[in-house]
């Protein structure tokens, strides 16, 4: 199951998070396809792909007291083209 999930830190709290990061390991059951960080902003972007959604709680409970979490599910661009190669777009008049 793929999921894009935005962290987000209080500018008082980025040194204790990245405290945290250091000591952290993903779980071995979760695989990481992009982590990128959004300079400014304190946040953070993650697309994983786990095997289900209790993952994502091994993921989000460790920071939940300093970071808010937006997940959503998410499909490759491939996955959503063949699931749309039967779909007859209707014309327009």
């Amino acid at each position: 199951m793929l999921f894009v999930i935005e962290i987000s830190v209080a500018p008082e709290r980025r040194d204790e998070i990245f405290e945290r990061v250091k000591r952290w390991e993903f779980p071995e059951e979760v695989r990481t396809l992009a982590k990128v960080v959004k300079i400014g902003e304190n946040a953070m972007i993650l697309i994983v792909d786990v095997p289900d959604v209790s993952t994502l709680t091994k993921l989000t409970a460790p920071f939940s007291d300093i970071a808010t979490f937006r997940i959503s599910p998410a499909l490759r661009w491939e996955d959503i083209k063949a699931l749309m190669s039967g779909y007859n777009n209707p014309k327009t008049s």
